[in-house]
């Protein structure tokens, strides 16, 4: 725990704590989309679980920025029930290239 709380961005690895401490199987993800409902609702964005069961967070686009191409995550939210050690330093690198491509 400590340690991927002391990584920065800091507010970046809080919520990737927070989404570890969910259990999640396959086929039980009812914690998880309510965590996820809760997080973008707390955040005051649209947002809501359409028919296939897919969590969908709306962000509208900063001001001025209105035309140009929007842009979609999109992750899995059951995990495997086999604790799977993650590199953090890679996992870290793909995360700031991914916040640098998206703020850039």
């Amino acid at each position: 725990m400590s340690t991927i709380l002391s990584l920065a961005p800091q507010n970046v690895w809080k919520h990737f704590y927070s989404l570890t401490q969910i259990p999640r199987p396959s086929g039980h993800m009812e914690k998880i989309t309510e965590f996820l409902i809760n997080f973008g609702k707390g955040l005051g964005l649209e947002s809501f679980v359409d028919e296939a069961g897919n969590v969908i967070i709306r962000k509208p686009a900063t001001p001025g920025m209105e035309n140009r191409k929007g842009v979609i995550l999109q992750a899995h939210m059951d995990m495997f029930h086999k604790r799977i050690m993650i590199q953090y330093t890679t996992l870290k690198k793909i995360l700031l290239k991914l916040i640098l491509t998206v703020t850039g």
